[in-house]
Formats: C-alpha cells, sequence, structure tokens
C-alpha cells in the first residue's frame, strides 16, 4: 500500500490503508518491440485488473512497525476466436473471455526506521523484511469457447470448451511461500516545501514450479512457474500548503527471468514496464487520500528459461497505464500533517 511519513511526535497504534489498482492490458510486446499487428487485426489479448487492497498497520513506537496487507482480485481475459476453415484466412470471428476473482496472497511485513525520526526530521530510510503467503488460490479454472469447423454444413462452430486452468496473469496467487524486501527513504528540502523520494520492493519466491498446468505446448511451458516480482519508484514531491501533495517520479516494476533463489523452471513472462508517474495526495486530519497513474514510456517482454531453451521469443500484453487509488486513515486522530511524504507502494505480481 501507499504509506505516508509524517510527524514523529502523532505516532498512532493503528493505521488503516485502502488502495485500488485498475489497468487494461492490451499492448503486446515482443522483446522491446510492440507487435502493432495483433491491433490491427484485433486478435490481442486483453486483461482487465481489479485489485483492491486492505492493510493495516500496527505502530509500537516511532521507529518499530507492522504491516499486513491483504489483496483481492477481480479479473478478465479476452482472447480472439479465429476463422477455422481450411480454406479461410484466418480471420479473427469473435472473442472468448475467461475471469478469475478471489483473495490474493497475503503479506506481514515488519518495518523499522533507521535513524531516530525525532532527531532526522528532514529526511530518513525505512526498511522492511517479511513474508508472502501463499493464500491466493492459483488454479482457478473457468470455460472459454472454441472455434471447430463444420465440414458438412460449411460452417464454423463455437462451442465451450473444457473447463481449465485462467491464465497465469490472472490467477489471484501464485502457489509460493515468499520474502517481502523493500525500503523507502525521503529528504526535505526548500523549507520543507519540497521532498525527494525513492524507495521499492522486490517479492522473493523461493518456489521453481507450482504443478498447476498451463495447458501451454512448447516445451518448458507446460507447468506455471513461481516467478519473483519487484517495483522501484523514485521522484519529487511539492507542497503548496493544506495538506496537498504533488508528485513526479518513474516507476519500473516487472518479472524477472531468473529468481534470485532457487530455480527458474516453468512458464512465466518475463519483463518489465518503465512509466512516468505523476500523482497527488491530500491530507486531512487523520484522512489521506491519494491518486497516482503511471504512464508507460518503455515495455520490454524478455525472454524467458524456456524461451532459451526453445530459441523462442515469447510476448505479453502491456498496459497504457495504471490507475492507483488510495485512502489511508490513522487511529486515534492526529493533527493535520501538510508535509506528508507518499512512499513507493509495495511490490505486486504484474
Amino acid at each position: 500500500m501507499l504509506g505516508v511519513f509524517g510527524d514523529p511526535n502523532e505516532v498512532p497504534k493503528w493505521e488503516v490503508g485502502f488502495t485500488w489498482r485498475w489497468q487494461k492490458s492490451d499492448r503486446h510486446f515482443t522483446g522491446h518491440d510492440e507487435d502493432v499487428d495483433r491491433a490491427t487485426e484485433h486478435s490481442e489479448v486483453i486483461n482487465r485488473i481489479h485489485q483492491p487492497e486492505l492493510t493495516i498497520r500496527r505502530n509500537f513506537n516511532n521507529r518499530w512497525s507492522l504491516s499486513v496487507g491483504i489483496p483481492y482480485l477481480m479479473a478478465t481475459r479476452s482472447n480472439a476466436l479465429r476463422d477455422q476453415d481450411p480454406a479461410g484466412s484466418g480471420e479473427v470471428i469473435g472473442r472468448t473471455e475467461t475471469q478469475a476473482r478471489g483473495l490474493g496472497d497475503i503479506t506481514v511485513v515488519p518495518h523499522f526506521v533507521i535513524w531516530d525520526p525525532v532527531k532526522h526530521q528532514r529526511g530518513n530510510v525505512v526498511v522492511g523484511l517479511g513474508v508472502k503467503i501463499p493464500t491466493g488460490e492459483n488454479n482457478v479454472i473457468d470455460t472459454r469457447q472454441r472455434v471447430t469447423w463444420d465440414a458438412t454444413n460449411m460452417v464454423n462452430v463455437i462451442s465451450n470448451d473444457t473447463p481449465r486452468t485462467v491464465d497465469q496473469s490472472i490467477q489471484p496467487g501464485d502457489g509460493g511461500f515468499g520474502y517481502v524486501v523493500d525500503a523507502n527513504g525521503y529528504w526535505r528540502f526548500w523549507r520543507n516545501q519540497a521532498a525527494l523520494y525513492a524507495g521499492g520492493s522486490y517479492l522473493i519466491n523461493p518456489g521453481n514450479i507450482s504443478g498447476v498446468a498451463t495447458y501451454r505446448n512448447n516445451p518448458g511451458e507446460t507447468i506455471m512457474s513461481i516467478a519473483d516480482a519487484y517495483l522501484a519508484r523514485w521522484g519529487a514531491i511539492y507542497y503548496p500548503g493544506h495538506g496537498l501533495g504533488l508528485s513526479l517520479g518513474m516507476r519500473i516494476e516487472g518479472v524477472p527471468t531468473y529468481d534470485l533463489i532457487g530455480e527458474s523452471d516453468g512458464f512465466r513472462r518475463p519483463g518489465y514496464s518503465l512509466a512516468v508517474d505523476p500523482g497527488a495526495h491530500w491530507t486531512h486530519g487523520p484522512h489521506t487520500i491519494a491518486i497516482n497513474i503511471p504512464w508507460a514510456t518503455h515495455r520490454n517482454r524478455k525472454k524467458s528459461t524456456a524461451d532459451h531453451m526453445n530459441g523462442t521469443h515469447g510476448d505479453a500484453a502491456f498496459a497504457d497505464y495504471v490507475l492507483l487509488l488510495g485512502y489511508f486513515y490513522r487511529f486515534p486522530a492526529a493533527a493535520p500533517r501538510q508535509e506528508s511524504v507518499v512512499a513507493p507502494a509495495a511490490a505486486t505480481n504484474p
């Protein structure tokens, strides 16, 4: 969730945050290159993701805290249906959609403020090391449609296919127990009306494969991989007053080809999205509302271990932008914090 650095003398025992992530991924990339023909022939895969998350933070003092993140996923995936006439052009004649929803993987992360915040109010760093619990279902099943050619009647027949697991990109969980490492820092300047911020999070998934079938035919891609994930943000914030903060920075998030710990077998779509990250937040008393809209400037679908083994290079669908909304409340009510710093969000599976 989005964290807020506030007055070190006003540390409530409890803080609650609610964030909402929305994105539509439909721009296909192979490496750095966009597959523009997918949009031209309307064969692109379209993922629509809604991901609310509740975060509860217990502050033990002004240096130690414990955060619990509880995500929920609501997602759909639309695929093209092609003409199966042996003499036809194979053009797109319709679409089929699968969906998944459910509780995601819960994270539990203790955090520690490096320097005494009372003595170091101009800047500080918060570090965290916690766990990701595989509470999210990673084997959601749905029925899709498929096209077959009826040679007797000379027509395409659209029928429901046998139920099977939905694509990895819309599964609520990944099936692995993981570790979350994060760090967020800031430095105030210019009469405390501006600040620089930087930080990020890395999800370490030691598990190799989940055992869940992908229904893909390429060697090495038949079982889903349990992949690491990362996120980093950096930029600056300006405070014009009245509790308002305006930010502009950069954001990168993605999935690596090779995990930090363990093997990296199975099917995954490694790659990253780099985005310009404008945002704003407003604080009044115990309340803070925030919005960020990262706009992608560069996308790269990297080769997976299966791609390297098969001499192939798979593609992936990326979003043009992501909408991030947040609301945060501190218990008990604190005085208005007009010089808060919005910290980077926790890493999630892209």
